[in-house]
């Protein structure tokens, strides 16, 4: 069923605000987090599963191709120069540019990361607005901590697109106040992680820095993912 243009608009917004809460640029604005804060750990949240091998080469070497001449417009959490993450056309389009026999693990990465998202938005929207601090300490303590998040998200957004069937949610639920749940941590997906010299699968090089979300961009398709 072809999305309406007032259902985008009105995913487009709210996973707006999801994203500058989990993928903050700065540091919290309160001086420290509630005291509840301090029995969780958000680390497992960026510990996210990972393309290894071929598959990842291609990947980047796509994001390379549509990044190509980006100028850095804007600042990370780690204070450097990034450039805006592409449309959600060019990066998903991956699969046309992708060699044949890179497909499949492709598909079943998307699915992985589709998965990953489903089950672990709503406890990451709620922890990173009520433990602003905590959630910014854990997402710059690892390496690439933001892009490997934003990277799900966006590839989990591909899928959904590739794969949706039936009427898409029209609404996102109400981000939490009440605070974080009193029990359990989210588990991370279990998936090896790749050691290159890359800024994670975002598809840029260490010299010119990385991408940051999405935004509005995979808002639409990744509706389905989002909480």
């Amino acid at each position: 069923m072809k999305v309406t243009t007032a259902f985008v608009l009105q995913v487009s917004v709210a996973a707006a605000s999801i994203f500058d809460t989990i993928l903050p640029t700065t540091k919290g604005t309160i001086t420290s987090d509630p005291w509840q804060c301090a029995t969780h750990t958000f680390e497992s949240f960026f510990d996210v599963p990972k393309p290894t091998g071929a598959l990842l080469d291609a990947i980047l070497d796509h994001g390379d191709a549509i990044q190509k001449g980006c100028k850095s417009t804007l600042t990370d959490a780690m204070g450097k120069s990034v450039c805006a993450f592409p449309p959600q056309s060019d990066w998903c389009a991956f699969t046309k540019s992708a060699p044949s026999s890179l497909l499949t693990a492709y598909s079943s990465y998307g699915s992985l990361a589709s998965s990953w998202w489903a089950e672990h938005s709503s406890e990451a929207v709620e922890y990173a607005e009520y433990c602003p601090n905590g959630w910014f300490s854990a997402m710059t303590s690892l390496p690439y901590g933001a892009v490997w998040l934003n990277d799900t998200i966006a590839f989990a957004g591909c899928h959904a697109a590739a794969h949706a069937t039936g009427k898409p949610k029209t609404t996102l639920k109400a981000t939490a106040t009440a605070g974080p749940k009193a029990t359990g941590t989210a588990t991370g997906a279990t998936a090896t992680a790749a050691t290159e010299n890359r800024n994670g699968i975002a598809g840029k090089r260490d010299d010119v820095g990385m991408w940051v979300v999405a935004g509005t961009g995979l808002a639409a398709t990744a509706a389905n993912t989002l909480l």
